[in-house]
């Protein structure tokens, strides 16, 4: 019997070390994104947000590295190929926009994420716009891309599987009820990452 945490993927040096170095120094200049609708990742407390504009350099990085990401995990599950293609609308020839979909976050020391599950940010997206955003809706994978690693602590945690994670690694889960996960507190320095969810 497949336990759901087969479907949690660690994949190691997605963007390399020096890469990761510049982006996290490029976005050290970006505004903490604090008007985020619906998200649980922005209170400016224990986790500012930020979006990517297409400007930035960092924009077309991690665009990319999301898309191979995304195709490499698709491809390690033939069984269900067809279904996330067909629902994410690939299949019809509907792609989306990745870059449009990059959130960062910073984790500054002491900064953490309490669990929770990215669904749910479907639910604060109705409670607060009195409408249903297609793109949210159909959500059906998270990634994680960590950014950096010069910290203590901010371990990534979904189930039974705790990730220190190493600066240029991704993380990749289903977008579901049932995987629920969080960032522990970190301890001393900041933690970068880059969050995508993808229908």
């Amino acid at each position: 019997m497949t336990d759901i945490t087969d479907f949690v993927k660690y994949y190691p040096n997605i963007i390399e070390r020096d890469i990761c170095s510049l982006i996290v120094e490029e976005l050290k200049d970006l505004e903490p994104d604090m008007g985020v609708v619906g998200s649980t990742r922005t209170n400016g407390l224990t986790c500012t947000s930020l979006h990517v504009e297409e400007n930035n350099i960092t924009w077309p990085l991690l665009a990319d590295a999301i898309r191979k990401i995304k195709i490499k995990y698709v491809d390690e599950y033939p069984k269900y190929k067809k279904f996330i293609n067909k629902n994410s609308g690939e299949i019809y020839d509907v792609f989306e926009d990745i870059g449009g979909k990059l959130l960062i976050q910073h984790y500054p020391e002491n900064g953490n994420m309490g669990e929770h599950t990215d669904h749910s940010s479907q639910r604060n997206y109705i409670k607060t716009n009195k409408r249903i955003d297609t793109e949210f809706s159909h959500a059906q994978l998270s990634i994680i891309i960590m950014l950096n690693d010069d910290y203590n602590g901010g371990e990534f945690v979904i189930g039974d599987k705790v990730f220190e994670g190493e600066s240029g690694a991704a993380i990749v889960f289903p977008a579901g009820f049932m995987y629920p996960h969080k960032v522990n507190i970190v301890r001393n320095g900041e933690r970068w990452s880059c969050a995508a969810w993808l229908r």
